[in-house]
């Protein structure tokens, strides 16, 4: 009975049942009441209140290694049984055992602890017996009567009670039956030794939480249930005497009363010889009753107790109380004793037990259970000594135990893997509940009164094996139908057996659904067990089909009857079919359902599962299958190869599709395990056809024949199976060419041309080895050559594949002909409900606005007239009953006939005939019609009188063969008379109309190649219009087939056509529809000579855009190689190479990028070092997980265990991103972070790319530049070596803000979120910014004032304007050097103004075309001149201009010229006077040594650590003996300005 089950039957209340079952419920219900002042001590306990007993925080409820800190008590052989608080052991019965038809059952492994030890253990009392067991042992063949819950009490327990009560609500006079808490009662159960407990009592109302928030551990909880009392009871037994004390209570509350009785209840053996009652020190005066009755009645008087001995208490009293119902007196269960050992009550007369303590004292106290034997050795009695644990009974879970009586012996122990069973005087034991193939170890001892024997030699015995050992578990369990309520199909495989419909169950309707398992790997099957619901009910499965499959694709199939029964139903496999899916289907069940207890899938005793793919069969692929593969490749199941392909192709289960050939299909699982298993990802796309060079051959004509992919997508392995007539044909030997798309795919083909049957294979196969690059394009992939033996038709059946990186397959199959699918024909149809609008009405109901069918049909719509039911009659007029009448109390007037339906077109429509369908009898029956078809030319036809003026099942109207060719706009339908009065019935009408075929409206074509080299092949793209014609097919001419021929090829119901380059030329290609010739379209192309390059060019291309700092020497000078390997090709010009060459190069370049690898992080450069960690800060972030601590701070916090993680309950999916600020510019070089490292996997990243910019909202703006896309290895869910930091390196790119852009991520949900631990970056610090604005200032005023005439060279010594002139030209070079260091600036802008600062005023004033008399003044000047402390030479080069001036003035036909000339001489010679100690400018130190001169000779060499050409000299004009130097002195203007900026330049390179 499934009374507590949510889905139990039967209401849940004590009563439900009836006798006996309410009398037990209300027996527990009752002692329960009683027992609530323990319980509620107890409770307190549980609530952390310090209740004196020592159990704070413990529930009340117990598992019993909570009371027991033994290695058993902590296992599962307790897990049915528990403590109540610490004084009561309960075990209820779980389980039928051995249980009649009454239900009285018995009840095995029940420990009951030792605290003691082995001479003085625990004691034990059942409580509904008074027996008395000894501690340290397990129970069993306890009987338990279906009344009985085994109940044991601990011994010197102390247990407070209240009176018999039905409610916790104090006893009053309207609730007599209430709590009276002025009568306590406390049992004792004191055997020899002390004994206390605290008993906890408060107003059961009061509390108060006053929480408080603490920063290590939340919010706690400081909760206050108000005051309460305390009570202390004791007991003490020893020497024959009991002492058993209620100490004054402590404490109270609101409305506590201490003046109370109380009755002691003490459990003894025998009454006691003398009884001592004490209120403090006052002894009472103890009266003894004769009965329970009259004790429990008796109210004992001040300084009194009353006593009574009870010989053999009955605690089944309830029922059968005098104040009990007459139906509770009545109950079956009143007869019932429960008979437990004597007891002895005093009560005390009411007084204030807060004031002193009670004490009862008793003499002669015996409580000893004279059936417990004695706990000593018995040397004269034996032990069993055939033990014995039987195989033929041993079970995986249980060993059966049995041995011969002994004489003498009363019962037996057991001593089970060293824990002692008692078991009673029984001769067997079953030991339950093991593991499975568990190792157990058993002795057995006799007892009797005396003692026990010594035990028996040890006995060794296995459960047996496990029974599911050979029953895999399911990776994946997929169920296609509906399910009842929660009944899912998991549980028809976890190994337990459900009763009814408890296991799974499917919804209704279910058959032809399919119930698939998936075991991750395959296994050699040996069976499959169904077990229909033991009782054979809803979903009992009476036939299904079985399939396996090896590939989750190609299956293999049985059907199986089985007759209606619970009992188990077997489908052998024996051993020769291995299987990764198992696939069940119900074709046949009780009540349409599909159920099961359960399903058990066997694989065969010994083996194990094995990797799809394995050869070997071995758990992974490994490099042994590889090798084995290789050695069978193309075998298949025909002569000779039959025998070699059964041994070692079928046996090893390595044909997955089964098709009798060892296929590029077949290895492509082997191959895509290899070396840890691709990491591709991607579902395979595209087409793959067979393409020959001819459809006709002559004898010896030599064909090509093309495997040729389009738009193919995520290719892992591909090939082709192509057969050949051998008298036909011959294959061209080592004719079998890959083409370099895909080279970097293992060629695996083989010729297959020695088959007795003459017809010969090509298996072409090419697939890559573990985790090679996938195959993306359109163009032929491989070919091979035939040689005609014979003249005839090309015609090569073929069978082709695309295979993914998952094994996923597109297979194109192929006879070799093309037969194009037939041509749509005309067919009938019917025009729905949609099609019209639709009136009825009559001669009272003249117009209709759509609501008249509600007012005459009784169905309130027209829906039953076309819903292709004609055999219900679910349209008619109002039924004539009281819901129908009107007010007069009939059915309305205007149901009535004739009646007209007007079913007018919404569109114009043709039509060919309209049917009504009538009632086969009975009212509404319609016995006379009419019918008329208007149409869209205004015409009309008529169908009445004649066959429509009497009943007909079907009345037809057909339209003339004139009318059927025009559009109708309505139809008007009049039943004129029915059976019936006011009655109408019809089943339904049909609007019958041809569908004919929709006319071709032309040919479109697709983007279709026009321009190829010789030898391509390409695929045409084009259809027949419209899409809805529903027959796109064409066919394809080529107006030169010694240019472009064309080539059919048909897989299923699509048919291709392809064009091959034959010569360089022109053709027409014209493509016309099948359905209708007439429409055409045309394209022209052009085949060129020579090589396509276009594929290499673009290989090249996407090399260039790798650097070479990224990556290692040795994989980047591998890419530089392949590169110049391709140039040089290419230089030969087109003839110099063939299309294989070019081909090659392309897939070594290809190779060669894949190759690459990055160079190590250069972990000098980081760049958020732990000292420069605060200046690197997250700035944006597409979310984060802020709800559990992953924020997107953590990325750089530095902690490995912190992680940043992307939301993943409110924002899932992909992209997710983080941007940094560096802090400032960086030339940044990689970017590396490390998985989360906390323990979990979610959100793995898996490609990533990196983003540079340099302002804050560079990413969001998308002006960010891009520095790639990084992948890293992972198996779809987890990254490999995720211990390890990704690195996401590139050319030096400058910026400051960085965006890790997350594109892909794994973990439980792909591309949901994404996490990461850390995040690094590295890079070189970009110097800042030169500061300009002050050099281009003073350049600037300069200018000014020359542009103002407030700056000219006339006004200066020409000395000091040529270093202002100097240094202006240095200053303005290093303005425009974009190089320039921000010291070299600081210098020019100092050189520029120390030289205006040093400009010195001219001592003569220039003069143009000067008289005698200026220049006779300027040698008076000159000869006035101090030349003391003068140089020589500055002195002699004064007199020789003063000479030469006078020889001048002296000559009387002087020209204008030489006047010019001596004053220009003499003026210069007066500004170069020289003082003697600054002459010597060559010295030591930077300037080297020499004589002074701008432009004299060098004679040192430079000293110091810098050269003097160096732009760090800060020099206007180096010394340096530089030939600028001397044409800088030596001009002045804008000379001067280009001769400056010329020596800038000069030092620079030098300088380099």
């Amino acid at each position: 009975m499934l009374d507590m089950d949510g889905w139990g039957t039967f209401r849940k209340s004590p009563m439900t049942h009836g006798d006996p079952y309410t009398g037990i419920s209300r027996f527990y219900l009752k002692l329960k009441a009683q027992l609530m002042p323990y319980i509620y001590t107890a409770a307190a306990s549980a609530a952390n209140i310090d209740t004196g007993n020592g159990d704070a925080g413990l529930p009340m409820i117990r598992a019993m290694l909570l009371s027991d800190n033994s290695e058993y008590a902590a296992s599962t052989s307790t897990q049915y049984q528990y403590m109540f608080g610490e004084n009561f052991l309960v075990a209820p019965v779980y389980q039928d055992t051995q249980a009649d038809e009454n239900g009285n059952d018995i009840r095995n492994g029940i420990y009951l602890p030792n605290y003691g030890t082995d001479e003085n253990p625990t004691i034990w009392i059942d409580y509904f017996s008074g027996k008395q067991y000894r501690g340290g042992q397990v129970l069993n063949n306890y009987e338990a009567p279906l009344w009985k819950l085994p109940l044991f009490v601990k011994a010197n327990a102390i247990v407070p009670m209240y009176a018999e009560n039905n409610n916790p609500e104090a006893v009053s006079d309207t609730n007599t039956k209430g709590t009276d808490r002025s009568q306590r009662i406390v049992e004792f159960f004191a055997t020899e030794g002390d004994g206390t407990f605290t008993q906890y009592e408060d107003d059961g109302s009061s509390i108060e939480n006053n929480t408080t928030e603490d920063d290590s551990f939340g919010t706690i909880d400081n909760i206050s249930y108000g005051k309460h009392v305390s009570t202390v009871y004791s007991s003490k037994a020893a020497g024959g005497t009991a002492t058993f004390t209620a100490e004054a209570s402590q404490g109270g509350y609101n409305g506590y009363d201490s003046n109370r009785t109380t009755t002691f209840v003490a459990n003894v053996s025998a009454k006691p010889t003398n009884i001592v009652a004490k209120n403090g020190g006052s002894a009472l005066n103890v009266v003894e009753v004769d009965s329970q009755e009259t004790f429990d009645a008796a109210t004992p008087e001040a300084g009194q107790a009353v006593y009574f001995y009870s010989k053999t208490p009955n605690l089944n009293h309830y029922g059968s109380d005098a104040d009990g119902t007459e139906a509770e007196q009545g109950e079956s269960f009143n007869n019932t004793k429960i008979t437990t050992n004597p007891k002895v009550y005093v009560k005390f007369a009411k007084t204030d037990v807060a004031a002193a303590a009670q004490t009862l004292e008793l003499g002669g106290f015996v409580s000893a259970d004279a059936t417990l034997t004695a706990d000593r050795l018995n040397e004269n009695l034996s032990a069993p000594t055939n033990l014995a644990a039987p195989e033929d009974v041993t079970t995986p879970t249980s060993i059966k135990l049995t041995w011969g009586k002994v004489d003498g012996a009363t019962s037996y122990d057991l001593k089970v893997d060293g824990t002692v069973f008692a078991v009673g005087d029984a001769v067997e034991f079953t030991h339950t509940d093991l593991a499975y193939n568990s190792k157990h170890t058993y002795q057995i001892r006799s007892r009797n009164a005396e003692g026990y024997s010594a035990w028996s030699d040890v006995l060794e015995a296995n459960s047996a094996l496990d029974p599911w050992r050979n029953v895999p578990d399911a990776e994946e369990i997929t169920w296609e139908g509906s399910l009842y309520g929660s009944h899912k199909a998991e549980l028809a495989f976890d190994h337990e057996f459900q009763s009814g419909d408890g296991g799974f169950h499917s919804g209704g309707n279910d058959l032809g659904k399919a119930l698939t398992v998936d075991y991750g790997r395959a296994y050699k099957l040996d069976k499959l067990e169904y077990y229909p619901r033991d009782d054979a009910g809803n979903g009992t499965v009476t036939k299904m089909r079985v399939e396996t499959s090896l590939d989750g694709v190609h299956w293999t199939s049985q059907e199986v009857d089985w007759a209606r029964s619970a009992d188990c139903k077997t489908v052998a496999f024996d051993g020769t079919v291995a299987a990764r899916y198992v696939r069940m289907t119900p074709l046949a069940s009780v009540g349409n359902f599909f159920s099961a207890s359960e399903i058990a899938i066997y694989k065969t005793d010994g083996t194990d599962g094995f990797a799809v793919g394995s050869n070997l069969n071995k758990a992974t692929i490994s490099d042994g299958d590889y090798s084995n593969m290789k050695n069978y490749l193309g075998l298949e199941n025909r002569e000779p190869d039959t025998p070699t392909f059964g041994s070692q192709i079928r046996d090893h289960f390595a044909d997955l599709n089964d098709n009798g050939v060892y296929d590029v299909y077949d290895y492509s699982f082997t191959m895509a395990g290899l070396d840890g298993g691709t990491k591709q990802k991607g579902k395979v796309t595209g087409s793959l056809a067979v393409i020959p060079s001819k459809t006709e051959v002559e004898a010896s004509d030599e064909i090509t024949v093309d495997v040729y992919a389009a738009d193919a997508k995520n290719v892992n392995a591909l090939g082709a199976l192509v057969n050949f007539k051998s008298d036909q044909f011959e294959f061209v030997s080592e004719s079998i060419a890959q083409d370099g798309s895909t080279a970097g795919m293992e060629n695996l083909s083989r010729e297959k041309v020695q088959f007795a049957d003459r017809t010969q294979t090509i298996n072409l196969a090419f697939a890559n080895r573990g985790d090679g690059k996938l195959y993306n394009g359109t163009g032929a992939v491989a070919s091979f050559k035939l040689k005609a033996k014979t003249a005839g038709k090309v015609e090569l059946p073929s069978t082709s594949w695309l295979i993914g990186p998952a094994c996923d397959a597109l297979e194109f199959a192929s006879d070799g002909t093309v037969t194009m699918p037939d041509i749509p024909q005309p067919t009938v149809a019917e025009y729905g409900q949609d099609t019209f609008n639709i009136t009825m009405t009559n001669d009272e109901l003249t117009t209709d606005d759509g609501t008249n069918v509600e007012k005459l049909i009784q169905q309130k719509s027209y829906n039953a007239l076309f819903d292709n039911n004609e055999g219900d009659n679910g349209f008619e007029f109002l039924w004539n009953w009281n819901a129908n009448w009107d007010s007069e109390g009939k059915l309305p007037s205007y149901v009535k006939l004739p009646t007209t339906m007007t079913f007018a077109f919404k569109t114009p429509s043709k039509l060919d005939s309209v049917e009504v369908v009538n009632r086969n009898g009975g009212n509404g029956t319609v016995q006379k019609i009419k019918a008329v078809v208007t149409f869209e030319d205004g015409s009309t036809q008529e169908f009445a009188g004649g066959e429509y003026d009497s009943f007909r099942a079907r009345y037809a109207f057909g339209l003339s063969a004139e009318n059927k060719g025009k559009k109708a706009t309505k139809v008007e339908i009049t039943p004129l008379e029915a059976s019936g009065d006011q009655m109408l019935t019809l089943r339904e009408i049909n609007f019958n109309y041809t569908q004919g075929v929709e006319a071709i409206e032309g040919v479109e074509l697709g983007k279709n190649q026009t321009e190829f080299f010789e030898g391509d092949v390409t695929l045409v793209d084009a259809k027949a219009t419209p899409e809805s014609a529903g027959y796109p097919y064409v066919t394809v001419e080529s107006s030169d087939p010694s240019v472009v021929s064309v080539s059919a090829v048909q897989a299923g119901d699509s048919v291709s056509y392809y064009l091959r380059a034959n010569k360089a030329g022109k053709a027409t290609i014209t493509v016309a529809s099948v359905l209708d010739p007439s429409k055409t379209a045309s394209y022209e192309v052009e085949v060129k000579a020579g090589v396509d390059t276009s594929a290499l060019m673009a290989a090249l291309s996407k090399a260039a855009g790798y650097s070479e700092s990224v990556y290692t020497k040795d994989s980047y000078a591998a890419l530089t190689a392949a590169v110049e390997a391709a140039q040089k090709l290419l230089d030969g010009g087109q003839g110099s190479y063939s299309k294989k060459d070019v081909a090659d190069a392309t897939a070594k370049i290809e190779k060669a990028i894949d190759g690459l690898k990055m160079r190590p992080v250069d972990e000098k450069s980081l760049i958020n070092t732990p000292e420069n960690r605060e200046n690197v800060k997250v700035t944006g972030f597409s979310s984060e997980a802020d709800y559990e601590g992953s924020n997107a701070v953590n990325a750089l916090d530095g902690d490995e265990q912190t992680l940043w993680h992307s939301d993943w309950a409110y924002k899932a999916g992909m992209p997710q991103y983080l941007t940094v600020d560096l802090g400032r510019d960086y030339d940044l070089t990689d970017v590396t972070f490390l998985p989360r490292q906390d323990g979990g996997t979610n959100g793995d990243i898996f490609e990533a790319e990196v983003l540079v910019s340099d302002t804050a909202d560079g990413y969001e703006m998308g002006t960010a530049t891009s520095m790639g896309t990084f992948t890293f290895d992972n198996d779809g869910r987890v990254l490999t070596d995720r211990g390890d930091w990704k690195q996401m390196s590139f050319g030096a790119a400058r910026g400051r803000y960085v965006t890790v852009k997350v594109l892909h991520a794994g973990g439980g949900s792909v591309d949901a979120y994404c996490s990461m631990a850390e995040l690094k970056f590295y890079g070189t610090a970009v110097p800042n910014p030169v500061a300009k604005d002050d050099l281009t200032a003073a350049i600037e005023k300069v200018d000014a004032e020359v542009a103002a005439g407030d700056l000219k060279a006339s006004d200066y010594t020409e000395a000091s304007w040529t270093a202002f002139q100097n240094a202006l030209a240095s200053a303005r070079a290093i303005l425009n050097d974009e190089n320039a260091t921000q010291d070299e600036v600081d210098q020019a802008l100092k050189a520029l103004e120390s030289a205006r600062d040093a400009l010195e005023k001219t001592p003569v004033t220039p003069v143009e075309n000067p008289t005698k008399k200026q220049l006779k003044a300027l040698v008076k000047q000159a000869k006035e001149t101090d030349t003391r402390g003068k140089t020589d030479e500055s002195v002699k080069a004064l007199t020789d201009a003063i000479t030469y001036a006078e020889d001048v003035l002296g000559d009387e036909n002087a020209s204008d010229i030489q006047l010019q000339a001596a004053y220009d001489q003499l003026k210069l010679a007066i500004e170069s006077l020289k003082d003697a100690d600054s002459g010597n400018q060559g010295g030591s130190g930077n300037q080297g040594s020499g004589n002074g001169s701008n432009g004299g000779n060098q004679a040192g060499k430079p000293a110091g650590d810098k050269a003097q050409g160096s732009k760090k000299s800060g020099s206007a004009i180096p010394n340096t003996g530089d030939q600028t130097a001397a044409t800088v002195a030596a001009v002045g203007g804008l000379g001067a300005i280009i001769a400056a900026i010329g020596a800038f330049f000069h030092r620079r390179s030098k300088a380099k």
